[in-house]
């Protein structure tokens, strides 16, 4: 299963072959505080996908991939654009990673190079 917050499912058209995405796994959708998935924001080829794609965590128990599954999240002060942020700044993202997931960025330089966003 892929795990998004409903933020990014709001953009998740912008990616190169999104629709891909479905054959190969669920998608889960975190629904975080301050975002709602409002259809009327959407494109309407990612409006037609999550309408027809939508599901139960039982048909995604049956299904092998291609449902859309939404749960709660509670409120977190860890952000992946914070995460980020940091780490394309070169600064330590120490207190928000594991030390597994700050081994596996350092070793595969993930943001190494990358320009920090304005």
């Amino acid at each position: 299963m892929l795990i998004l917050g409903a933020d990014q499912l709001l953009r998740l058209d912008r990616q190169r072959d999104w629709l891909r995405l479905f054959e190969l796994a669920h998608v889960g959708v975190a629904q975080r505080p301050g975002y709602s998935l409002d259809t009327a924001t959407m494109s309407v080829m990612l409006r037609a996908a999550i309408t027809r794609k939508i599901g139960t965590p039982d048909m995604a128990r049956e299904e092998r991939a291609g449902r859309i599954v939404h749960f709660s999240m509670r409120q977190s002060r860890l952000a992946a654009a914070v995460v980020r942020e940091r780490l394309v700044n070169g600064e330590s993202a120490t207190d928000l990673l594991p030390p597994p997931v700050e081994a596996y960025i350092d070793a595969r330089r993930l943001y190494a190079g990358k320009t920090p966003r304005a």
